[in-house]
C-alpha cells in the first residue's frame, strides 16, 4: 500500500469514526474541500500565470483560466516567456474547435518535447476547460520551470496516476507519517 493511499485511509476512516459519524456528510464534506482546493488552486495558478505574462509584448492576462486556455494562446505565451523559445508565430487564432486543438496541441508537443511529464493531459481536455486537467497542466509547468531547476522531482502513484512532488515534500511527509503511526486514535 503506497504512502497516499494509507494517507487517505487514516483520513476518512478518523473522520467517519470521530468528525462526522454519518457518511453522507463525509461525502459532502469531503465534496466541499474538493472544490474549495480547486478554487484556490485556480486562483492561484491564475496569479502566476499573470505573473510571467506581464513580460509578454504586449502583456497579457488571465481573468478565467480555465476559460482564457482553450484557445492555445495563453498557454503558448506562458510556455515562451518561461524557456525562452519563440512559441506564438505557429498560433493561429480561430473561433473553430479544431485550430484551438492544434494550437494546445503544438504547445503540449512543445512540453513533451522539454521532458515535462505529462500523465492523461490531452488538448481536447484543455480545450474543454476540464478543470483537474487545466489545474494538472500548470501544475507541471510551474514543477519543471519554476521548482524543477531547482530540486528532486520524487513520482508517486496515486490512484493509477503518476503524480511528480518536490522530493523534499515527500520526505517530510514519510517522516511525519512514521512518527505518527504508532499513535492510537480510537481512544480520543
Amino acid at each position: 500500500m503506497t504512502v497516499a493511499s494509507m494517507l487517505y485511509l487514516e483520513v476518512t476512516s478518523l473522520c467517519s469514526q470521530h468528525c462526522f459519524p454519518s457518511s453522507k456528510n463525509l461525502s459532502n464534506v469531503c465534496l466541499c474541500f474538493a472544490v474549495e482546493r480547486e478554487n484556490v488552486q485556480k486562483k492561484t495558478f491564475t496569479r502566476w500565470i499573470n505573473l510571467h505574462l506581464e513580460k509578454c509584448s504586449p502583456p497579457l492576462e488571465v481573468k478565467d483560466l480555465f476559460a482564457d486556455i482553450k484557445d492555445g494562446k495563453i498557454l503558448m505565451a506562458l510556455l515562451e516567456v518561461l524557456s525562452g523559445q519563440n512559441l506564438l508565430h505557429k498560433y493561429k487564432p480561430s473561433t473553430h474547435r479544431i485550430f484551438r486543438l492544434n494550437n494546445i496541441a503544438k504547445a503540449l508537443k512543445f512540453l513533451e518535447d522539454s521532458n515535462v511529464k505529462l500523465v492523461s493531459i490531452d488538448a481536447a481536455e484543455i480545450a474543454d476547460g476540464n478543470s483537474s486537467m487545466v489545474l494538472g497542466l500548470i501544475w507541471n509547468v510551474i514543477l519543471f520551470f519554476q521548482l524543477g531547476p531547482c530540486m528532486d522531482l520524487a513520482s508517486v502513484q496515486i490512484q493509477d496516476q503518476e503524480v511528480l512532488f518536490p522530493s523534499f515534500l515527500l520526505e517530510m511527509y514519510e517522516c511525519s507519517f512514521v512518527r505518527f503511526s504508532n499513535l492510537d486514535l480510537s481512544k480520543t
